[in-house]
């Protein structure tokens, strides 16, 4: 970044912020460790077959669904260069995840250049840390979903968006609106965050430089068409989730806990750090107040647009939930979280000089990054140590002839269909992908000397109807193993005998 004799030649100020990046290094090479912790969830297992198939099947696949297509191009792509090593199913989860990473790297990159220049060395040392350790970050880092291509698309349109401020060039609008359309092909709530920023840009030359208005009607008018060949899909993935949507309603306490999940290191193993977050909250809280106060007249004034892009996503998605169907979760904040956390930076970087301030919300920023990152590897490797004693139970010899019943209708399934297709299906005959509740087979297979396996849940229909079909038959259904994986998610193994 810089030589050793610049750097000597630096104001403190400068040499924090560079320490700072140097810092984040250490939240990237976690990223990178975790990533060979190789469990998955249902989303994730998605993922990774759908990538299986054609580019044009994708596309097909995805308007069925309700996400945009992008990231699978992505994902497929990266992981079909790899697939000339022959990769293992191990080692295909592992690429995966390294290309969610990707983004993260490219953000720390973009900020040592752009972020750097605009709002200066301990701006960019700050938005690193945050960008590598705030809660949550780090999770949807190695996360095999497009929550990370989400969010660097976006704060990259918010970046350019400033950039067009500071010098309107024709780089700066084409990177405006190239990262804006491929935000929208990639989350509709990163479509949702683009727009916003669009809007608080508008705003802006309204108020500030009306000649540019003409140029950003151009920009609106060529992101529009750009989107044009995703459109039809969008309206009809549109008219499915009005009429039937998995979400369930809004409450109170979810929105409310739209703040622990930006702002809390806290996770299912360690529930309680949310004084974290409420110091977080009051530090950002009070940076804002101070600027403000201070630096209204400021022309950085428009990097507070991240905050309010944050803000607007989240009274969108409430409203649409609460007026018309259900449709935002936490996770959906995700693509706006970048934009956030650099509005965030550059208003401690704009504390210096008063040190009042500036000391103590750095040193919560520093130990909010340590418990997220201590939190954060200590969940990896319970969900890692879970997933592969499944795989260990699988590999044993001494079932290969057995009879294993895997219930599709509980979310454990989807959490290791990837690896069970994958895997199980090229290893043992007796795999059945469907509920078997039928005491009738249980026990014509158990009179052939076969012995029954069954991967579900106690929360399962299927797991209540084959426990009513044993007690009938007198047959017995014992507990195997129970572990607990990522999202507090569990999957149990039991075994089925007369």
């Amino acid at each position: 970044m810089v030589s050793l004799n610049k750097f000597n030649n630096l104001s403190l100020e400068d040499k924090i912020g560079i320490l700072l990046s140097l810092f984040s290094f250490i939240f990237i090479g976690i990223m990178v460790w975790t990533s060979f912790k190789t469990a998955l969830w249902s989303d994730e297992s998605f993922s990774l077959l759908l990538i299986q198939k054609s580019y044009f099947d994708i596309i097909c696949t995805t308007m069925a669904d309700v996400h945009p297509p992008l990231y699978y191009f992505i994902l497929k792509f990266v992981v079909s260069l790899f697939q000339v090593f022959g990769l293992s199913v191990d080692s295909t989860i592992v690429v995966a995840k390294f290309v969610s990473v990707v983004p993260f790297v490219l953000l720390l990159v973009l900020s040592f250049f752009k972020v750097r220049e605009y709002w200066g060395w301990l701006c960019c040392g700050v938005f690193a840390v945050c960008l590598t350790s705030m809660p949550q970050l780090m999770y949807f880092a190695v996360e095999i979903r497009m929550y990370s291509w989400a969010l660097f698309f976006v704060t990259v349109c918010f970046i350019y968006a400033y950039g067009v401020i500071v010098e309107s060039s024709r780089k700066n609008w084409v990177m405006l609106v190239l990262s804006g359309v491929c935000a929208a092909y990639t989350h509709y709530f990163a479509a949702v965050s683009v727009i916003i920023i669009f809007l608080l840009l508008l705003m802006y030359f309204v108020f500030n430089e009306r000649s540019m208005v003409k140029k950003w009607f151009f920009a609106v008018i060529s992101s529009s068409a750009l989107y044009m060949f995703w459109l039809f899909a969008l309206i009809n993935q549109l008219i499915k989730v009005n009429n039937h949507f998995w979400i369930e309603p809004l409450t109170f306490n979810d929105v409310v806990s739209y703040l622990w999940f930006i702002f809390s290191p806290s996770n299912i193993l360690y529930p309680s750090m949310e004084l974290m977050g409420i110091l977080l909250i009051i530090s950002y809280l009070i940076l804002f107040i101070y600027f403000i106060k201070n630096n209204w007249a400021s022309p950085n004034n428009f990097i507070i647009v991240g905050f309010f892009t944050l803000i607007f996503t989240i009274f969108v998605g409430v409203t649409v939930s609460v007026v018309l169907r259900p449709v935002f979760l936490s996770r959906y904040i995700v693509p706006s979280l970048g934009v956030f956390w650099l509005t965030f930076s550059f208003l401690l970087s704009r504390s210096w000089d008063f040190k009042k301030i500036f000391a103590p919300v750095l040193v919560v920023v520093l130990i909010v990054s340590c418990m997220s990152a201590v939190t954060f590897v200590n969940l990896q490797i319970v969900e890692h140590d879970a997933y592969k004693n499944l795989d260990s139970f699988f590999k044993q010899d001494s079932i290969k002839d057995n009879i294993v019943i895997v219930d599709v209708d509980n979310e454990s399934y989807l959490m290791f269909e990837y690896y069970t297709i994958k895997y199980l299906l090229k290893n043992y005959k007796g795999i059945l992908l469907d509920g078997v509740k039928s005491s009738d087979y249980l026990n014509s297979n158990l009179k052939n000397n076969k012995k029954i396996w069954l991967f579900t849940s106690t929360d399962s229909e299927n797991y209540t109807c084959i426990l009513q079909n044993c007690t009938k038959q007198n047959l017995n259904i014992n507990k195997y193993a129970s572990y607990v994986t990522g999202g507090n998610r569990s999957y149990e193994i039991y075994n089925i005998d007369s």
